[in-house]
């Protein structure tokens, strides 16, 4: 079976297909499926809340290529061959550009700046985003125009991290256009120079020039949830890097990056509650103020202690 990429429609409605067979299995049979096909624990005991396996068993599969997807598919749908092949597409999928991740982000930067734009891209890589920067990702082996044409090509979305210069460069103005023409999702998120032309009503509020690279990642996975075709999966991300967060600095950050999505579903509130009692980087720490503030606004009562769940770490 080919590794490509699946059209949108058909990656959504297959996942949908497996969480129907799947959800009809005790967790620990769901949690052998997923970790045979090189997917993520479970991680939950029998009398684990459903909506918590719900939440796990979807962020699972959302995170998974499409290969996985379609031999999982020929397994627990129980598909031949010659249906299965309908899943998969011809076309260049890129994955030695890309690599696994919920949704793949073209950063569109000046030269310039490519130090920074590799710290964000080690932050969103650090949430499951996949992000695309030319001076890091192209073999240089390879004509760097060609491969850059690739992941324009493969991209799902566009980010423009507009510093000082980005409208008046050739090639930032091309990968922009570029974007457009394929009618992709684009944001304009302006560092020091509002972005100008055209592409302008794509804006984000303005950072500035001393923003984190942490701070950025940050905007970009916010704005993610806006799009409903990533919204789900990028916030089960979050709430993934939040529970598996291994210092309270980082428990503390994974909160605020979850605070500023705004409402949330019961099943993410769950999971997020769940989290907090499995991760003692969260419990007892900064971050539980966070957590707090998040279950709070969304009509939720802070879980009352001593309820701690998971393993000491301290």
């Amino acid at each position: 079976m080919p590794d490509a990429r699946l059209p949108p429609a058909e990656r959504a409605d297959l996942i949908l297909r497996l969480m129907d067979s799947l959800m009809g299995r005790v967790w620990s049979d769901i949690d052998v499926i997923l970790v045979s096909f090189g997917l993520p624990s479970l991680q939950l005991d029998e009398d684990a809340d459903r909506r918590i396996v719900e939440a796990r068993c979807r962020a699972a599969l959302q995170s998974a290529d499409a290969s996985t997807l379609t031999q999982l598919a020929v397994y627990a749908l129980e598909l031949d061959d010659e249906s299965s092949g309908t899943l998969s597409m011809p076309q260049d999928d890129a994955e030695d550009l890309w690599g696994s991740g919920i949704v793949r982000v073209f950063l569109a930067h000046l030269a310039t700046e490519r130090e920074f734009v590799g710290e964000v891209h080690r932050e969103l890589r650090g949430i499951s985003i996949s992000s695309f920067v030319a001076h890091d990702n192209i073999d240089v082996s390879r004509e760097w125009q060609d491969e850059i044409e690739r992941a324009l090509r493969t991209a799902d979305v566009l980010v423009g991290l507009v510093h000082s210069g980005f409208a008046d460069s050739f090639w930032t103005q091309q990968e922009v256009g570029w974007a457009l023409g394929r009618e992709i999702p684009v944001l304009l998120m302006g560092l020091g120079e509002p972005p100008r032309g055209f592409p302008a009503r794509y804006q984000a509020p303005m950072l500035n020039t001393h923003s984190s690279a942490w701070q950025v990642a940050s905007a970009i996975a916010v704005w993610l949830t806006r799009q409903e075709q990533w919204r789900s999966a990028v916030i089960n991300g979050l709430v993934g890097d939040l529970e598996h967060a291994g210092s309270f600095v980082d428990a503390r950050d994974a909160a605020h990056r979850l605070k500023e999505v705004g409402r949330m579903t019961p099943a993410v509130l769950d999971a997020i509650e769940h989290a907090y009692l499995w991760n003692d980087q969260l419990y007892g720490h900064v971050g539980a103020r966070v957590v707090a503030e998040i279950l709070e606004a969304n009509g939720r009562e802070f879980p009352p202690g001593p309820r701690f769940l998971g393993p000491s770490r301290r």
